[in-house]
């Protein structure tokens, strides 16, 4: 948050973006679902779904047409809407990979200059490998911002799914959300397991990562103890250990594509 608080315009440009992505995507729904109507039903079709007047006005507009030529208008109009939401997801996109890159480089020189900046004798007490991945940290927040506008963006969509598909049939609509929150529960059991997995394959690669860099830093007394075997083989125990943790991440990931 601190570090895309000096360009909150960009993340409220985006989220705008995202809203009315969402509306678009909803709009599109209605309309093909309006064109499907006309086709069966084409002096009921918006009396259907639309309140009041809107509903008989928009009727005898598109029954001015006829059937074939209004479900050819709806269908263009759905295209367009989808055309809107293409643009506006791209923008979304696009704004939140700025704000990304931007919020990456003040953590990079934040983290960096707080650890120059730190007292020699406390400095001095720090890993070095410890430090880099201080550094290496930062280059995640690029990836956390592209998931939070990934999980904005489906939240806007189901909801705008959601209030058209109410809209049509309730009672459908609340079957759609007993199997939604069924799988919805299997899924959060599975995420359970691949955060506690990535947490463990985290900590794993940072102790490789922090050895590593100690070790290679070091080799000239590995080699006047002889202790370069030894080295040898923690470092080979450590990768085990992280390949052990990246095959439970691995296998529990590819779980949720079938769902």
């Amino acid at each position: 948050g601190i570090f895309c608080r000096p360009w909150w315009g960009l993340a409220l440009t985006a989220m705008l973006a995202n809203f009315f992505g969402a509306l678009f995507e909803g709009s599109t729904l209605g309309l093909l679902v309006l064109a499907l109507e006309q086709l069966a039903r084409p002096t009921q079709s918006c009396v259907t779904f639309l309140p009041g007047a809107v509903g008989a006005i928009l009727t005898g507009w598109l029954t001015g047409f006829g059937p074939e030529r209004a479900f050819l208008a709806l269908v263009l109009l759905a295209v367009v809407a989808q055309l809107f939401r293409s643009v506006l997801q791209f923008a979304a996109d696009t704004l939140t990979a700025v704000l990304g890159a931007r919020a990456q480089a003040l953590a990079y020189h934040r983290t960096f200059s707080r650890i120059v900046r730190l007292p020699f004798q406390r400095a001095n007490a720090l890993h070095l490998g410890d430090m880099t991945d201080y550094l290496h940290q930062s280059t995640y927040l690029h990836d956390i911002l592209g998931r939070v506008n990934g999980l904005v963006r489906d939240g806007l969509f189901i909801a705008a799914y959601g209030v058209i598909l109410t809209w049509l049939s309730w009672p459908l609509t609340f079957a759609a959300l007993a199997i939604y929150g069924a799988v919805t529960a299997m899924l959060a059991r599975i995420l359970e397991r691949i955060h506690r997995h990535a947490r463990e394959l985290r900590g794993a690669e940072l102790t490789l990562s922090r050895k590593a860099t100690e070790w290679l830093q070091a080799i000239r007394l590995l080699h006047s103890f002889s202790r370069v075997e030894d080295a040898v083989r923690q470092a080979d125990r450590l990768v085990e250990e992280r390949l052990a943790h990246r095959t439970r991440t691995t296998v529990w990931s590819n779980s949720l594509e079938p769902l």
